[in-house]
């Protein structure tokens, strides 16, 4: 943040129930830096709650005109605040939303003692470039760190982070702040997600039942509203029922079909099966004839006959 090309932001660093040693050490890490910087930076302890409750509790202290967040895995690029000004300036939407690039890393020990890390591949950019309200109720398409949210939205509306989400907390308000206010896109990539190949994340910390619950409040509270959504709304949700249409009654063919090939399957499985017990059976009869006394007693008569047959074969005056 240091390294921004436009200081008109302020810098609100919350740790979440970091003991006094930890608080110590942020300061002074804070107090390293230039004062241009550094006064510009508040470090705001935040005891208690879940792991939204430092978001409200920096939402109160802020004093700017939008709001925007950085995880700790988050690398800003130097011109994120700057891309948010421009948008802000030229379009002042309640949500100003630009492009996030995302990239593994892996643990590694720095020069043998730090721990750091290694990348991991090339940085990509998987998300819809332009911001669709209508795809974000199915997918979040906008990672926390590429979003920024008028602030009054929280302080005179009822915009809020919900606490008692254990996931899902940052697309609640998302959503609801775009269908309240509308958003201007940032066709620029601000920020680095970090993504860790191994160790612990949200999706890894969260079951799939807590996924679901949460996914099921935040559609709740939408569902309890009127939504206005863009414009062309309207012909998107037509086209979506019709794929959905289409989808469903293929899936349904597929299905016919999978049940007229299973059923082949078990007929030529029947088919085989019969076919594999008759010529056990045929074997075994084999077996029989050759194990019986009157094919033992007619060995001589089968040698006589071989014999018959193969001077019937020769011709005359050869032997």
């Amino acid at each position: 943040m240091a390294a921004q090309s436009c200081d008109d932001f302020e810098l609100l660093l919350l740790p979440h129930d970091v003991n006094e040693d930890g608080i110590a050490e942020l300061q002074a890490l804070v107090d390293a830096f230039p004062p241009s910087f550094a006064e510009r930076v508040r470090v705001v302890p935040v005891s208690g709650g879940g792991r939204s409750h430092p978001l409200n509790v920096g939402i109160r202290e802020a004093g700017g005109r939008y709001v925007a967040i950085l995880d700790d895995d988050d690398l800003a690029f130097s011109h994120w605040v700057a891309e948010f000004q421009n948008a802000a300036a030229h379009n002042p939407t309640g949500l100003l939303r630009s492009l996030v690039a995302e990239q593994e890393v892996e643990p590694v020990m720095w020069r043998g003692a730090t721990p750091g890390y290694d990348l991991v591949g090339r940085p990509r950019c998987p998300w819809q470039k332009t911001f669709d309200v209508i795809e974000h109720f199915t997918v979040n398409h906008s990672p926390t760190g590429g979003w920024a949210v008028r602030r009054d939205l929280f302080r005179e509306g009822s915009l809020q982070f919900d606490e008692s989400l254990a996931v899902l907390e940052d697309w609640d308000v998302l959503v609801q702040a775009a269908l309240v206010s509308g958003v201007s896109s940032i066709d620029q990539i601000t920020v680095l997600v970090r993504l860790w190949r191994t160790g612990d994340s949200s999706t890894s910390l969260h079951s799939e039942m807590e996924w679901h619950e949460a996914r099921s409040v935040v559609l709740a509270r939408l569902d309890a509203k009127t939504l206005t959504l863009p414009p062309g709304s309207a012909t998107r949700l037509h086209i979506m029922g019709l794929q959905a249409q289409e989808a469903a009654t293929r899936i349904a063919e597929l299905t016919e079909e999978l049940s007229a090939v299973r059923a082949e399957l078990q007929h030529n499985e029947a088919v085989r099966r019969g076919a594999e017990e008759q010529l056990i059976a045929e074997r075994r009869k084999i077996s029989e004839i050759w194990s019986s006394r009157s094919w033992k007693l007619s060995k001589p008569l089968r040698g006589l006959e071989r014999l018959v047959r193969q001077i019937r074969r020769t011709p005359p005056g050869v032997g």
